[in-house]
């Protein structure tokens, strides 16, 4: 077996580990309950943990706010098809250097389909 000896990059626009620098505000010297709220503030106070989180939150907002509007037949698959969908267009935003393959653009176009297939069909 053949392995690459190529090494993932970091992405080009942010710094994909929001966390990067949380474990040099614990001490040593202090207590558990003194920790954990340096940690809560520093990653309160860091937006690169804080912007990903905010958008995570609004997107399940959304996802409950269609839960109650619509049909779960429909929303159930259409959010779980989306998320992926998502996933790679967001990837290619923030500068994933992996190439879209034939196989992942494939899979997606399939999503795509499948969804269009179940918003078209008459719900009973």
């Amino acid at each position: 077996m053949v392995f690459s000896n190529k090494t993932r990059r970091p992405s080009r626009l942010i710094d994909p580990a929001g966390t990067a620098g949380l474990e040099k505000v614990a001490r040593a010297d202090a207590n558990v309950l003194a920790n954990v709220l340096a940690e809560l503030r520093w990653l309160v106070l860091n937006w690169r943990y804080m912007v990903p989180f905010v958008v995570n939150q609004l997107g399940s907002l959304v996802y409950i706010r269609a839960l109650a509007l619509a049909d779960l037949c429909v929303v159930v698959p259409a959010v779980n098809s989306l998320t992926l969908v998502f996933t790679v267009l967001t990837e290619r935003l923030l500068g994933n250097d992996e190439p879209l393959t034939v196989a992942r653009f494939g899979g997606v176009a399939l999503l795509v389909s499948g969804l269009a297939i179940c918003l078209s069909a008459p719900v009973s």
